[in-house]
């Protein structure tokens, strides 16, 4: 008897998995791209926001509420329009978090935010200044110049006719003239 409830129950199971196929793929896409346009624009008025506040008043705590609405649409929706200008933007905030506060982790989370841009939105028009900023941060602001020798080098080697190309191959110059 319990053999006959196991075999029904399993077979409930599969009907019930049957019938709801048809629904996961939209699921695994995320919210709508109207949501998503919603939501980056609430986000793009929290930034407008934070950047029209006194100096004083441009808090972590500020930074990190503007930084998570925009975390909200490319976790929400993150084949929609929108997702990768927040990629961006989130990057955008964490370097100049990291810049106003000295700290070196919120510099390396924006390197993060830059290189998941590259990995997870390769078709991305800003990819090309992703990596040409990564060389940046190490360069100038994380003083580690191993890493902005290796991605300046990247980005010539992968983008040689960009227009960043011409500022790549200065600071891998500008570097060997401060060595010597």
């Amino acid at each position: 008897m319990n053999s006959d409830r196991g075999q029904r129950a399993r077979r409930l199971g599969a009907a019930l998995f049957l019938l709801l196929l048809p629904v996961l793929p939209l699921q695994a896409r995320g919210k709508s791209e109207a949501w998503a346009s919603t939501q980056y624009a609430a986000a793009q008025r929290l930034r407008e926001t934070l950047n029209n506040l006194p100096s004083a008043q441009q808090s972590r705590k500020e930074y990190q509420r503007v930084i998570a609405a925009y975390r909200r649409v490319y976790y929400g929706s993150p084949a929609s329009s929108k997702a990768d200008p927040s990629v961006v933007a989130v990057a955008e905030l964490l370097t100049e978090m990291g810049r106003r506060f000295n700290d070196d982790r919120v510099l390396h989370a924006a390197i993060g935010q830059y290189k998941f841009l590259r990995r997870e939105y390769p078709g991305s028009h800003d990819r090309f200044e992703a990596l040409f900023t990564i060389g940046q941060i190490y360069q100038d602001d994380l003083r580690d110049p191993a890493e902005a020798k290796l991605t300046f080098e990247e980005f010539l080697h992968r983008y040689p006719h960009h227009h960043l190309a011409e500022e790549a191959g200065k600071a891998l110059n500008d570097r060997g003239s401060k060595r010597g």
